[in-house]
């Protein structure tokens, strides 16, 4: 059995992360913000006028989507791995997040 979980959203990546302790977060935050960082011009805000295509950028490379292995209903993870969400908008929003079983 597999646990999968989606976020009905461009933005907010699903990811399976070791311990999410702070150091981690920022260096996290920073690789990030090198990559794309959130000031950047894109064609996507010059568009919508919103922007926020840095965070569309970000959410395409880590993707939206995650699948842990399950057995006897518990999730299969390593001593520090945790599922996390981020939301890399710039302005906030109500996300979904759907949560599926698969196999037998």
């Amino acid at each position: 059995m597999e646990l999968f979980q989606f976020q009905q959203s461009v933005q907010p990546p699903a990811l399976q992360q070791s311990n999410t302790n702070p150091a981690l977060v920022a260096d996290m935050q920073e690789a990030l913000e090198k990559l794309w960082p959130e000031e950047m011009h894109t064609r996507h805000g010059s568009t919508w006028g919103d922007d926020n295509g840095f965070s569309h950028l970000r959410a395409s490379f880590l993707g939206p989507s995650i699948t842990v292995p399950l057995q006897n209903g518990k999730l299969i993870l390593g001593t520090w791995q945790q599922i996390i969400a981020i939301d890399h908008d710039n302005s906030p929003r109500n996300r979904k997040i759907f949560v599926q079983i698969v196999g037998n």
